[in-house]
Protein backbone atom coordinates (compact mmCIF):
# COMPACT_ATOMS: atom_id res chain seq x y z
CA UNK A 1 0.00 0.00 0.00
CA UNK A 2 1.23 3.38 -0.42
CA UNK A 3 -0.37 6.93 -0.81
CA UNK A 4 -1.72 9.23 -3.26
CA UNK A 5 -3.40 12.39 -4.17
CA UNK A 6 -5.22 14.73 -6.99
CA UNK A 7 -2.98 17.24 -8.63
CA UNK A 8 -4.51 19.81 -11.22
CA UNK A 9 -8.02 19.42 -12.07
CA UNK A 10 -8.30 16.92 -15.05
CA UNK A 11 -8.45 14.02 -12.71
CA UNK A 12 -4.65 12.70 -12.13
CA UNK A 13 -3.54 11.16 -9.42
CA UNK A 14 0.34 11.38 -8.10
CA UNK A 15 2.63 9.06 -5.77
CA UNK A 16 5.66 7.10 -6.22
CA UNK A 17 7.42 4.96 -9.34
CA UNK A 18 8.43 2.90 -6.50
CA UNK A 19 4.56 2.27 -5.99
CA UNK A 20 3.54 2.03 -9.39
CA UNK A 21 6.11 1.78 -12.50
CA UNK A 22 3.97 0.16 -15.44
CA UNK A 23 0.62 0.14 -17.14
CA UNK A 24 0.38 -3.15 -15.38
CA UNK A 25 0.82 -2.11 -11.98
CA UNK A 26 -1.64 0.65 -12.46
CA UNK A 27 -4.39 -1.30 -14.28
CA UNK A 28 -4.15 -3.96 -10.82
CA UNK A 29 -4.15 -0.94 -8.46
CA UNK A 30 -7.44 -0.23 -6.32
CA UNK A 31 -7.49 3.35 -5.78
CA UNK A 32 -9.16 4.40 -2.47
CA UNK A 33 -10.42 7.94 -1.21
CA UNK A 34 -11.32 9.65 2.20
CA UNK A 35 -10.01 6.59 4.00
CA UNK A 36 -10.01 8.47 7.17
CA UNK A 37 -11.51 8.99 10.98
CA UNK A 38 -15.01 10.59 11.08
CA UNK A 39 -13.33 12.59 13.92
CA UNK A 40 -10.02 13.63 15.20
CA UNK A 41 -10.32 11.51 18.08
CA UNK A 42 -11.24 8.02 15.95
CA UNK A 43 -8.33 5.35 16.32
CA UNK A 44 -7.57 4.54 12.54
CA UNK A 45 -4.06 3.39 13.63
CA UNK A 46 -4.31 -0.56 11.70
CA UNK A 47 -4.00 -1.64 8.61
CA UNK A 48 -7.59 -1.05 6.50
CA UNK A 49 -8.97 1.10 9.43
CA UNK A 50 -11.16 3.73 8.32
CA UNK A 51 -12.12 2.23 5.06
CA UNK A 52 -12.90 4.62 2.40
CA UNK A 53 -14.52 4.29 -1.21
CA UNK A 54 -12.89 2.83 -3.71
CA UNK A 55 -13.25 4.91 -6.58
CA UNK A 56 -11.25 3.08 -9.61
CA UNK A 57 -9.87 -0.31 -9.85
CA UNK A 58 -7.19 0.31 -12.63
CA UNK A 59 -6.00 3.94 -14.42
CA UNK A 60 -3.92 4.95 -17.14
CA UNK A 61 0.19 5.30 -16.30
CA UNK A 62 0.33 8.86 -18.33
CA UNK A 63 3.96 9.66 -17.12
CA UNK A 64 6.96 8.11 -14.70
CA UNK A 65 10.48 8.31 -13.91
CA UNK A 66 12.85 6.16 -11.38
CA UNK A 67 15.01 8.81 -10.58
CA UNK A 68 12.60 11.30 -10.03
CA UNK A 69 10.57 8.46 -8.04
CA UNK A 70 6.86 9.97 -9.53
CA UNK A 71 3.97 8.49 -10.99
CA UNK A 72 1.73 10.40 -12.75
CA UNK A 73 -1.98 8.43 -13.20
CA UNK A 74 -5.10 9.27 -15.00
CA UNK A 75 -8.61 8.15 -13.30
CA UNK A 76 -10.98 6.76 -15.59
CA UNK A 77 -13.10 9.44 -13.89
CA UNK A 78 -12.08 13.18 -13.14
CA UNK A 79 -12.73 12.92 -9.26
CA UNK A 80 -11.33 16.58 -8.63
CA UNK A 81 -15.54 18.24 -8.20
CA UNK A 82 -15.53 15.65 -5.33
CA UNK A 83 -13.16 15.71 -3.89
CA UNK A 84 -11.21 18.61 -5.16
CA UNK A 85 -6.81 18.62 -5.70
CA UNK A 86 -3.70 20.08 -4.89
CA UNK A 87 -1.36 21.91 -6.47
CA UNK A 88 2.77 21.74 -6.84
CA UNK A 89 4.60 25.20 -5.85
CA UNK A 90 7.49 25.72 -8.59
CA UNK A 91 9.88 27.18 -6.68
CA UNK A 92 12.10 25.33 -3.96
CA UNK A 93 11.36 25.71 -0.31
CA UNK A 94 12.92 27.42 2.08
CA UNK A 95 14.81 26.25 5.24
CA UNK A 96 13.15 26.14 8.22
CA UNK A 97 9.77 26.18 6.95
CA UNK A 98 7.28 24.59 8.80
CA UNK A 99 5.62 21.81 6.66
CA UNK A 100 2.95 19.13 7.43
CA UNK A 101 2.21 15.65 5.12
CA UNK A 102 -1.25 13.93 4.91
CA UNK A 103 -0.65 10.05 4.54
CA UNK A 104 -1.19 6.53 5.17
CA UNK A 105 1.26 4.87 7.22
CA UNK A 106 0.67 1.14 7.38
CA UNK A 107 -2.17 1.05 5.29
CA UNK A 108 -3.87 3.51 8.44
CA UNK A 109 -6.26 5.51 7.73
CA UNK A 110 -5.19 8.98 7.31
CA UNK A 111 -2.56 10.44 9.38
CA UNK A 112 -1.26 14.09 9.78
CA UNK A 113 2.09 15.01 10.42
CA UNK A 114 2.78 18.09 12.12
CA UNK A 115 5.07 17.99 15.14
CA UNK A 116 8.14 16.96 15.47
CA UNK A 117 10.62 15.68 18.41
CA UNK A 118 13.48 17.93 16.89
CA UNK A 119 11.70 20.58 16.20
CA UNK A 120 8.25 21.25 17.64
CA UNK A 121 6.35 21.54 13.98
CA UNK A 122 8.07 19.97 10.86
CA UNK A 123 10.10 21.91 9.28
CA UNK A 124 12.30 21.74 6.09
CA UNK A 125 15.84 20.88 7.14
CA UNK A 126 17.61 20.87 3.78
CA UNK A 127 17.03 21.36 -0.30
CA UNK A 128 20.08 19.21 -1.15
CA UNK A 129 20.08 16.22 0.85
CA UNK A 130 21.62 12.77 -0.65
CA UNK A 131 18.64 11.44 -2.56
CA UNK A 132 17.42 8.24 -1.69
CA UNK A 133 17.39 7.07 -5.33
CA UNK A 134 18.25 8.54 -8.45
CA UNK A 135 18.94 12.39 -8.15
CA UNK A 136 18.69 14.94 -8.04
CA UNK A 137 19.57 16.35 -4.57
CA UNK A 138 16.50 15.57 -2.32
CA UNK A 139 14.47 17.94 0.40
CA UNK A 140 15.04 16.93 3.66
CA UNK A 141 12.62 17.06 6.67
CA UNK A 142 12.47 16.25 10.06
CA UNK A 143 8.71 15.15 9.84
CA UNK A 144 7.22 11.53 11.26
CA UNK A 145 6.17 8.93 8.31
CA UNK A 146 6.18 5.03 7.80
CA UNK A 147 5.90 2.32 4.95
CA UNK A 148 2.98 3.11 3.23
CA UNK A 149 3.68 6.70 3.18
CA UNK A 150 5.10 6.74 -0.04
CA UNK A 151 4.11 9.19 -2.68
CA UNK A 152 2.55 11.47 0.42
CA UNK A 153 2.48 15.23 -0.78
CA UNK A 154 4.68 17.55 1.47
CA UNK A 155 2.71 20.47 2.07
CA UNK A 156 3.91 24.18 3.09
CA UNK A 157 1.89 25.28 5.82
CA UNK A 158 1.76 29.19 4.84
CA UNK A 159 -0.03 28.45 1.14
CA UNK A 160 -0.80 24.70 1.25
CA UNK A 161 1.27 23.96 -2.25
CA UNK A 162 3.06 20.67 -2.78
CA UNK A 163 6.84 21.14 -2.51
CA UNK A 164 8.19 18.06 -2.31
CA UNK A 165 6.51 14.05 -3.28
CA UNK A 166 8.08 12.05 0.02
CA UNK A 167 9.18 9.04 -1.05
CA UNK A 168 11.82 7.76 1.69
CA UNK A 169 12.26 7.47 5.36
CA UNK A 170 15.75 7.96 7.04
CA UNK A 171 16.77 10.97 9.07
CA UNK A 172 16.08 13.25 7.65
CA UNK A 173 12.99 11.68 5.67
CA UNK A 174 13.44 12.64 2.18
CA UNK A 175 11.21 13.84 -0.74
CA UNK A 176 11.49 14.56 -4.52
CA UNK A 177 12.23 18.41 -5.19
CA UNK A 178 9.02 19.27 -7.18
CA UNK A 179 10.86 21.82 -9.83
CA UNK A 180 12.43 18.86 -11.08
CA UNK A 181 8.91 17.18 -11.64
CA UNK A 182 7.41 19.74 -13.14
CA UNK A 183 10.79 20.55 -15.79
CA UNK A 184 10.58 16.46 -16.60
CA UNK A 185 6.56 16.23 -16.93
CA UNK A 186 6.83 19.14 -19.60
CA UNK A 187 3.59 19.32 -21.77
CA UNK A 188 2.23 16.00 -19.51
CA UNK A 189 1.53 18.33 -16.58
CA UNK A 190 -2.34 18.78 -15.77
CA UNK A 191 -4.45 21.62 -15.72
CA UNK A 192 -3.78 24.10 -12.98
CA UNK A 193 -1.35 21.83 -11.43
CA UNK A 194 0.72 24.91 -10.41
CA UNK A 195 -0.02 27.10 -7.59
CA UNK A 196 1.05 29.97 -6.01
CA UNK A 197 -1.17 32.88 -8.26
CA UNK A 198 -4.79 32.60 -8.97
CA UNK A 199 -6.23 30.61 -11.37
CA UNK A 200 -7.84 32.63 -14.52
CA UNK A 201 -11.10 32.49 -12.57
CA UNK A 202 -12.20 35.57 -11.01
CA UNK A 203 -15.19 36.82 -8.92
CA UNK A 204 -16.85 40.48 -8.48
CA UNK A 205 -19.36 41.12 -5.72
CA UNK A 206 -21.50 44.16 -6.57
CA UNK A 207 -23.73 44.78 -2.82
CA UNK A 208 -26.50 46.45 -2.78
CA UNK A 209 -27.59 49.36 0.18
CA UNK A 210 -25.06 48.10 2.26
CA UNK A 211 -26.76 49.77 5.60
CA UNK A 212 -29.44 47.19 6.69
CA UNK A 213 -31.87 47.15 9.72
CA UNK A 214 -32.57 43.88 11.53
CA UNK A 215 -35.43 42.22 9.72
CA UNK A 216 -34.14 43.33 6.28
CA UNK A 217 -32.19 42.03 3.47
CA UNK A 218 -29.15 41.86 1.91
CA UNK A 219 -28.45 42.01 -1.54
CA UNK A 220 -25.82 41.90 -3.94
CA UNK A 221 -24.89 40.59 -7.48
CA UNK A 222 -22.16 38.36 -8.42
CA UNK A 223 -20.08 37.78 -11.14
CA UNK A 224 -17.84 34.97 -11.77
CA UNK A 225 -15.57 34.95 -15.13
CA UNK A 226 -13.50 32.41 -16.83
CA UNK A 227 -10.65 34.82 -18.33
CA UNK A 228 -8.44 31.92 -19.61
CA UNK A 229 -9.01 29.59 -23.04
CA UNK A 230 -10.29 26.09 -21.68
CA UNK A 231 -13.10 25.24 -20.08
CA UNK A 232 -13.41 25.80 -15.79
CA UNK A 233 -15.12 24.18 -13.81
CA UNK A 234 -15.12 25.28 -9.83
CA UNK A 235 -17.64 26.34 -6.84
CA UNK A 236 -18.67 29.06 -5.53
CA UNK A 237 -19.38 30.15 -2.03
CA UNK A 238 -19.58 32.48 0.65
CA UNK A 239 -19.95 33.19 4.58
CA UNK A 240 -20.13 36.54 6.88
CA UNK A 241 -17.50 37.71 9.26
CA UNK A 242 -19.27 38.56 12.81
CA UNK A 243 -18.19 42.07 13.96
CA UNK A 244 -16.66 40.05 16.66
CA UNK A 245 -14.35 38.43 13.85
CA UNK A 246 -15.88 34.95 14.39
CA UNK A 247 -17.34 33.43 11.19
CA UNK A 248 -21.00 32.96 10.55
CA UNK A 249 -21.88 30.22 9.86
CA UNK A 250 -19.49 28.02 11.88
CA UNK A 251 -21.13 24.92 10.92
CA UNK A 252 -20.54 25.50 7.18
CA UNK A 253 -20.74 27.92 4.64
CA UNK A 254 -23.59 31.04 4.27
CA UNK A 255 -24.05 30.07 0.62
CA UNK A 256 -23.24 27.16 -1.71
CA UNK A 257 -20.95 25.58 -2.64
CA UNK A 258 -22.13 25.51 -5.76
CA UNK A 259 -20.55 24.31 -8.56
CA UNK A 260 -20.03 26.13 -12.09
CA UNK A 261 -18.77 25.66 -15.75
CA UNK A 262 -17.80 28.35 -17.72
CA UNK A 263 -16.47 28.02 -21.17
CA UNK A 264 -13.25 29.99 -22.51
CA UNK A 265 -13.96 33.71 -21.85
CA UNK A 266 -17.33 33.27 -19.86
CA UNK A 267 -19.14 35.28 -17.12
CA UNK A 268 -22.31 34.53 -15.65
CA UNK A 269 -24.09 36.52 -13.25
CA UNK A 270 -26.47 36.11 -10.49
CA UNK A 271 -28.34 37.95 -8.00
CA UNK A 272 -28.63 36.66 -4.01
CA UNK A 273 -30.11 37.52 -1.21
CA UNK A 274 -29.95 37.31 2.31
CA UNK A 275 -32.69 37.99 5.14
CA UNK A 276 -30.78 39.50 8.19
CA UNK A 277 -32.50 37.97 11.54
CA UNK A 278 -34.32 40.42 14.01
CA UNK A 279 -31.76 38.81 16.66
CA UNK A 280 -28.06 39.51 14.83
CA UNK A 281 -25.71 42.04 16.80
CA UNK A 282 -25.40 45.29 15.68
CA UNK A 283 -22.42 46.48 14.03
CA UNK A 284 -20.12 46.19 11.04
CA UNK A 285 -19.88 42.79 9.34
CA UNK A 286 -18.02 41.71 6.32
CA UNK A 287 -19.80 39.50 3.40
CA UNK A 288 -16.90 37.02 1.91
CA UNK A 289 -17.12 35.37 -1.60
CA UNK A 290 -14.46 32.94 -3.11
CA UNK A 291 -14.15 30.50 -6.20
CA UNK A 292 -11.96 27.57 -6.56
CA UNK A 293 -12.72 24.04 -6.32
CA UNK A 294 -14.02 24.28 -2.82
CA UNK A 295 -12.51 24.61 -0.36
CA UNK A 296 -9.02 25.84 -2.29
CA UNK A 297 -9.70 29.14 -3.20
CA UNK A 298 -8.48 30.14 -6.37
CA UNK A 299 -10.12 33.93 -6.21
CA UNK A 300 -11.96 35.70 -3.80
CA UNK A 301 -14.00 39.41 -3.06
CA UNK A 302 -15.26 40.95 -0.54
CA UNK A 303 -17.62 44.22 0.97
CA UNK A 304 -18.53 45.79 4.55
CA UNK A 305 -21.73 46.18 5.23
CA UNK A 306 -23.24 47.65 8.43
CA UNK A 307 -26.40 45.87 10.34
CA UNK A 308 -28.34 48.91 12.09
CA UNK A 309 -31.42 49.12 14.56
Amino acid sequence: ACTGWLLGSEGHLMTNNNCISSQSEADNTDYEFMAEGATCTTNCSWWGACPGIIEASSGTLEKTDYSLDYTLILLPTNLTTTYGYLQFRDTLPTVGETIYIPQHPGAWGKQIAILSDQTQYCEVSSTNQPPCMGGPGDIGYMCDTSGGSSGSPVLGLSDHLVVALHHCANCPNRGVPIPNIIAHMGSDLPDDAIGGDSPDVSVSLTPGPTSIPRGGTLSYQVTVTNNSNSTKTFDYWSDVTLPNGSEYTSSGELFGPVTVTLGPGGSRSANISHYIPISVPLGVYTYNAFVGPYPLVWNEDHFDFNVTP
